[in-house]
């Protein structure tokens, strides 16, 4: 079914009353499947392998390598490419704490 309105309205106060007055008439939409898809929470990594390595160079380059190494091995990793993307965040929030 397609019901196609057309209104003129006139000022500000206008609209906002009639979206209002539209939000009360009209139940909210189930939510879809695509809804929820969006609303779950997501296992990606905020912090990116970009990001990451270029904390992890700027502690090196402050003279704080090994402790770079220790924190990588940590992680189980002896390269920042042998981390898992899901504990990025981890090793990021680590390293900012060095």
């Amino acid at each position: 079914m397609s019901i196609k309105l057309t209104f003129e309205l006139s000022t500000l106060g206008d609209l906002e009353f009639f979206v209002r007055a539209l939000g009360a008439a009209v139940p909210a939409p189930a939510p879809t499947e695509q809804a929820q898809e969006a609303t779950a929470p997501s296992t990606a990594p905020s912090v990116t392998l970009e990001e990451l390595r270029a904390e992890l160079n700027a502690l090196s380059g402050n003279g704080k390598r090994n402790e770079v190494k220790a924190l990588l091995s940590q992680y189980g990793a002896s390269k920042l490419t042998d981390l898992q993307p899901e504990v990025y965040d981890e090793v990021f929030n680590a390293a900012k704490e060095l």
